[in-house]
Parts: structure tokens; sequence; C-alpha cells
């Protein structure tokens, strides 16, 4: 393992834990704990860690309060989700490399691309059973995973996502505003959103109109950056939007 990757595992285990021992980020990502504490020690320089006695805490107090549970969020607006899930689906291309994010909407397509012969990748670790049981090709990235929406994400995911081209990829989203754009709650999963968004040749973004006209924390996308997938116009202050509405043609 290269020292970068090395200190990004670090800095993630530590953000997930709050405190981590020096003992047992040796055996993370096995190395001595002579090595380990020369690592906290840069981190700390970096500003990136706390250097404290025995190991190392977090810098920041990660509050997921603001996301909800994924099985909170899979039955809201249960029969949308199912027709956007279905009209985006419809938009995919057979033999295609396509990425699909961790939401639920997304999660939705799946029994719809059994045919398409597509190879999958995600960062939706709930994702995959439903994969393979439909027989379809994926691969699953990142190494942080959070537990209220089960996404892996952060500094590995960004850095693996980096080196990838994908023909399409299919995007949640938790608020939709005419200037601020496609946003989420955490910053991590932000990143590495926005990171996917680069990498694609299409991007479509899913989502229903309950989602209009609200702004979460972190920004990940703007207006032409992809296709909206949704069920009703947002209105004049998305003329700027690239717009698909279920059931329209």
């Amino acid at each position: 393992m290269l020292k970068n990757q090395r200190h990004l595992q670090l800095i993630h285990y530590i953000d997930l834990h709050q405190f981590a021992k020096v003992e047992e980020l040796a055996q993370l990502v096995d190395v001595s704990e002579i090595t380990v504490r020369r690592d906290i020690n840069e981190l700390d320089e970096k500003g990136l860690v706390h250097k404290v006695h025995g190991g190392a805490t977090s810098i920041t107090i990660r509050d997921y309060s603001n996301d909800v549970e994924l099985h909170t969020r899979n039955d809201v607006n249960s029969e949308i989700k199912d027709q956007l899930a279905k009209t985006a689906a419809a938009l995919v291309k057979p033999n295609s490399v396509v990425y699909l994010d961790a939401g639920t909407s997304v999660s939705r397509m799946i029994p719809y691309l059994k045919d398409k012969h597509v190879t999958v990748y995600t960062h939706g670790l709930h994702h995959v059973d439903a994969l393979v049981q439909f027989g379809i090709e994926c691969y699953v990235i990142g190494v942080f995973v959070k537990p209220t929406t089960r996404a892996a994400v952060g500094g590995l995911s960004t850095q693996y996502l980096k080196q990838m081209n994908f023909d399409q990829s299919f995007i949640g989203f938790n608020a939709l505003d005419a200037d601020f754009g496609f946003s989420t709650t955490d910053e991590m999963e932000a990143v590495t959103k926005s990171t996917i968004v680069a990498q694609s040749s299409q991007v479509f973004f899913i989502g229903d109109s309950s989602k209009f006209n609200k702004r979460s924390s972190v920004s990940f996308a703007l207006s032409d950056d992809g296709l909206l997938i949704t069920d009703k116009d947002p209105g004049e202050a998305y003329k700027n939007y690239d717009i698909k509405i279920q059931g329209e043609h």
C-alpha cells in the first residue's frame, strides 16, 4: 500500500471511530506501530487528525442526523420512484459501462437492467444483492461506509473513480435548487458524486418533485452537468436544466 493510500485509510478510520489506538491502526494498514506513530505525526502536522496519547482523534465530529435512514427513504414516494426508475432504465444503452449511485430511486432500476448486458460500478452496498440476483456483472468501490445510507465513500473511492470512464451514470440527490444545483447532506458523498459526474460521458439525475426548491449542505452538480429525470416540471426557475418528465416522450 502506498503511503498516500495508507494515510487516507487512517484518516477515514479515525473519522469513523472518532478515536483509534496506535495498535489497531497498525493492524488496519498492516504496518509497524512505529510507522503508524510517524504517520499520525505527519497527519497531525497537516491538521488532518489530532495526535493524542496512545493514538489519534478525528478533527471533526461527523453528524449524519440529517441523513434519512435507508429503509425510510426507500418507502417515501415508492410508486413514483418505481416509475422514475423504469424511465431511467429505458435510457441505458446495451453493453455499456454504467455507474449506479447509492440512491434508492437508482436502486429500483436494477430489475430493468437484467437483459441489457451492462457492467455496473457502484458505491451502493445495498445494490449488490439485487445485481447478483439478476446476473449483472458489478464492481463495488469505496472505503468508508456510511451506516445510514450504506454508501461507500471517501478518499480511496474518489482516487479509484478518477481512473475510470463510464458510458452513463445515474445519480440520486437529496435536494435541488435552481441556483445551488443538486446537493446532498454529506461532504464525502458529494465528492464521490461530483467525481462520478466528471468521469461520465452521460449523466442522469433521478429524483421526485418533493426535492425541488430545497438545499442540502453540499452541492455536487449544476444545471449543465446532466439530464434530470423526475415526475413533474419544476417550473420556470429551472429553464436552464435539461429535464425528462416520467411518462412524457
